[in-house]
């Protein structure tokens, strides 16, 4: 994973025994999505120190902003643990569709089209994903990467949706799916998800697959969607932690009204996240006044 994230071009470290990524703006997070940190508070104000991260997220299960983990263990999977209904588009999607390995020379040159369809559907731009340059260059970070694989969907013989997966350790991370929404009636995607947790329920190594965090602002479909295949959305939160230097006058009530203020009359989601950002680091530096230590959590 570490490897991934750095051919990529993100700002890669390992400081208190675990990897960190510099994440968006000036925040960095501990990753992959299960891992945290066991830590006093006073270490935790060294990392940020000797790393110079501003700002720091980290899974917990103490305060911070409220979030889940989609988790399954696939031991003993089948096809009978999914509810009926959807069961049926399963079977639909598996009569329809032939599952299999994608070659990375060939999602090179399909995947491209079916990232712009699965952004414009769903209202988002990410540009590794849209411009052709950046997405050859993500595929060959893939083709660098030992245990990152994609498996796709074929409808009539051509790539209806692809997921990509990355071995690390006892986990199977699934890290980014894409697909063609005038084909989605067809079940790819439901025959594309069973078959990767299928496949890995064969594999004794394989303890818990990570599907990504659930949504924070509301039960979308998505989440449903998970659920019915048989992912556990696992509690925890987002800690976040701000530069010594920083974190006193950022988290004084003066600056958290203004983040809202600045939110409610904007109405963008960049003054929200800043609002909620400094409303969770409030919240950890108040828990902290009150006990020598904060312990750090791996999610599941």
């Amino acid at each position: 994973m570490a490897r991934l994230w750095e051919r990529r071009g993100y700002r890669v470290i390992e400081e208190a025994g675990v990897y960190w990524v510099h994440y968006r703006g000036p925040l960095w997070t501990t990753f992959p999505n299960s891992v945290g940190i066991v830590a006093e508070t006073r270490e935790m104000e060294d990392v940020l120190w000797k790393a110079r991260m501003a700002a720091a997220r980290v899974p917990s299960m103490e305060s911070g902003i409220p979030c889940a983990l989609h988790v399954l263990e696939p031991a003993g999977y089948r096809l009978e643990k999914i509810s009926h209904r959807h069961r049926k588009k399963v079977i639909r999607g598996l009569e329809r569709c032939e599952v299999r390995i994608v070659d990375f020379d060939e999602l090179e040159a399909v995947g491209l089209e079916l990232n712009r369809d699965t952004l414009a559907r769903q209202g988002r731009h990410e540009e590794e994903f849209t411009d052709a340059k950046r997405w050859k260059h993500f595929v060959k970070c893939l083709r660098e990467t030992a245990g990152c694989q994609a498996t796709g969907a074929y409808l009539n013989g051509r790539l209806s949706a692809y997921l990509i997966e990355c071995r690390d350790g006892e986990w199977l991370r699934l890290l980014y799916k894409n697909s063609r929404s005038a084909e989605l009636i067809e079940g790819t995607n439901y025959a594309l998800d069973y078959t990767v947790i299928e496949r890995a329920s064969k594999d004794p190594t394989i303890r818990a697959i990570d599907n990504s965090f659930a949504s924070t602002a509301g039960d979308f479909g998505v989440d449903t969607y998970k659920r019915h295949l048989g992912y556990v959305e696992v509690p925890t939160s987002m800690a976040i932690y701000l530069h010594p230097a920083i974190a006193g006058w950022a988290t004084s009530r003066a600056a958290v009204g203004a983040a809202r203020v600045a939110a409610r009359i904007s109405n963008k989601r960049a003054f929200e996240l800043a609002a909620r950002t400094l409303e969770a680091a409030r919240d950890v530096r108040g828990a902290a006044r009150g006990r020598a230590t904060r312990t750090w959590v791996t999610g599941h």
